[in-house]
């Protein structure tokens, strides 16, 4: 869920730049993650999307790309970067495909987020939370709702199971 703002200039004519926040804004400290829901630790867009700034020779000016990425992706991105092949069992993908337009799929189909007993899972405009093993899972469409602030899943049963297919799938 990271925000990717691209800067092919001649400042970096042959190396490489990325800077990336590790997860969004921390709680208690007067931090404004508006429109995003939560903070820091959180499974939702408050605790998860954050933006990434890339540089490197061949990469369009002052661009965005909007598709989702995950951390991952830097190693596989740096190793494609330096001219080395990324291992097919690697978890992350190159982003340079991406990046360049040479490839319009996005990167990953699914995305997963965990931390602890916290689950996220992205699939396209869906999205999939829980805050503990307890809890109900709440479903979000973030192309009408970043803030995540209507629950769909009562909705939408079919999407929750797809999503719930996809995380176990991830985590098998």
């Amino acid at each position: 869920n990271t925000h990717l703002v691209m800067h092919g200039s001649s400042a970096v004519p042959q190396d490489w730049l990325a800077i990336i926040n590790d997860n969004g804004g921390a709680n208690g400290i007067g931090t404004v993650n508006t429109p995003l829901n939560n903070f820091k630790g959180s499974v939702y867009e408050g605790g998860t999307r954050v933006p990434m700034i890339i540089a490197g020779p061949g990469l369009p000016e002052n661009d965005t790309y909007h598709e989702p990425i995950h951390s991952i992706d830097i190693l596989p991105t740096c190793l494609e970067a330096g001219g080395a092949i990324p291992p097919a069992d690697i978890d992350g993908v190159s982003l340079i495909p991406h990046l360049k337009g040479t490839t319009t799929e996005p990167p990953h189909e699914v995305l997963t987020i965990r931390s602890e007993s916290k689950v996220g899972v992205r699939k396209g405009k869906w999205k999939l939370t829980s805050n503990s093993t307890s809890a109900p899972f709440s479903l979000f469409d973030l192309s009408s709702d970043i803030g995540e602030s209507t629950n769909l899943a009562n909705a939408n049963p079919e999407i929750v199971e797809e999503l719930l297919k996809d995380f176990t799938a991830f985590e098998v």
